[in-house]
C-alpha cells in the first residue's frame, strides 16, 4: 500500500502544476457561481445608467424658446 501513497503524490503534485487543471477548475467554480448567485454585476454592463431624459441643457435651450414664442405653463 506504500506504492499507491507514493504514486497519489505524483499525482496531486503534477496534476496542480498543470496549467490546464486550473483553468478548468476556474471554469467549473464560475459556472457553479452562476448557478448559484446569478449572472456577476461586471458582465451585466456595471454602473452604467440607462438615459433618464434630457439633460440640463436640452432642457433649458427648450425653455428658453418656449419664452421667447410666449408660451406659459400653467402653474398647478
Amino acid at each position: 500500500m506504500q506504492w499507491l501513497a507514493i504514486f497519489e503524490a505524483w499525482a496531486v503534485n503534477n496534476l496542480l502544476r498543470m496549467p490546464q487543471f486550473h483553468r478548468a477548475v476556474h471554469k467549473l467554480h464560475g459556472t457553479f457561481y452562476r448557478l448559484r448567485h446569478g449572472k456577476p454585476m461586471e458582465e451585466m454592463g456595471g454602473t452604467n445608467l440607462d438615459n433618464q431624459g434630457e439633460t440640463f441643457l436640452q432642457h433649458f435651450k427648450h425653455e428658453l424658446k418656449a419664452q421667447l414664442r410666449g408660451e406659459t405653463k400653467k402653474k398647478p
